[in-house]
């Protein structure tokens, strides 16, 4: 778990490269045809999740954390292993990704949910939701 804001890119670099390594390393296990679109959005997250958002895996519902909604299931992969450095689930439930019943549901649907819609609409329908709330 890496933890507190960063503010060294150096260190951030660094964060990215362990993520790119993990995802690369779940496509090969999973022989995941969408490893270009995972690792495409890894800075990013990494520069979210590391130094903007207020997000604290020990008390993941503060009222006053901040709330990301990736709409590119294809890169779901790099948000989980992304979640996984920041600290808010270990390395046994990651190993889970793209498994029958695990929480780490690949890019196309949320079965953890129960659903079975495509991720896209299922990100639609959960911002109508938050703005109607």
């Amino acid at each position: 778990m890496i933890s507190s804001k960063i503010i060294n890119i150096k260190d951030l670099e660094k964060i990215a490269a362990k993520i790119r390594f993990d995802v690369i390393d779940m496509a090969v296990v999973k022989a995941s045809h969408h490893i270009g679109c995972a690792l495409d959005i890894v800075e990013i997250l990494t520069s979210l999740y590391f130094q903007h958002l207020n997000v604290n895996p020990k008390d993941v519902k503060d009222p006053n954390r901040d709330i990301f909604i990736l709409s590119k299931g294809h890169a779901a992969a790099s948000l989980y292993v992304t979640l996984f450095r920041k600290g808010f689930f270990d390395r046994k439930l990651l190993e889970t990704y793209d498994q029958d019943g695990t929480t780490l549901q690949n890019m196309r649907t949320s079965k953890s949910l129960g659903l079975n819609y495509p991720l896209d609409l299922w990100v639609m329908v959960c911002l109508l939701g938050m703005v109607l709330r």
